[in-house]
């Protein structure tokens, strides 16, 4: 097992990555081809840090699958979780309440968590087990959305 970030602890767990001294630079050794290639990685990450995962997608403003994993379908996830962020804004912008930034939502399979990803319209919906509490679901998506954000804005996909 290699050096990770551990978004339970919010630090970087394990020994130092091989041909590196711990406290140098770290440069990433890996070259993706696609922006997909890169948030994909990281939400596999993801699930091998929490078990308790049951789906994960990270669509674009369009609802189009930037990356996807778990039990899902994933066209019709992106999808989903593009349209509830967006139809939430309708509602609260006739209460005069601005955009939607985060939403929880408790199905018969488990808590769902939706959220925008950095300052685009770039929607991180999470799904956890029956057995997983909400709140840590919440906290593991405000850590990895961070992540994702930082792919993204690498990549150049975020203004």
């Amino acid at each position: 097992m290699g050096r990770r970030w551990s978004i339970w602890f919010g630090e970087w767990r394990g020994p130092p990555p091989l041909g590196r001294k711990q406290g140098a630079k770290v440069l990433s050794n890996m070259s993706f081809a696609t922006t997909e290639d890169r948030l994909t990685s990281e939400v596999v990450r993801l699930f091998e840090e929490c078990p308790q995962l049951s789906g994960a997608v990270i669509a674009n403003s369009d609802g189009l699958v930037l990356a996807s994993q778990g039990t899902l379908f994933k066209e019709s996830a992106a999808a989903v979780a593009t349209h509830l962020i967006a139809e939430m804004d309708s509602c609260m912008k006739i209460m005069d309440q601005g955009v939607v930034t985060e939403a929880m939502i408790w199905t018969a399979k488990g808590p769902w968590y939706v959220t925008r990803i950095g300052e685009a319209n770039n929607i991180l919906a999470l799904g956890g087990t029956q057995e997983m509490q909400a709140g840590m679901l919440r906290h593991m998506a405000f850590l990895a959305s961070g992540r994702f954000a930082a792919c993204l804005a690498e990549v150049g996909e975020l203004v």
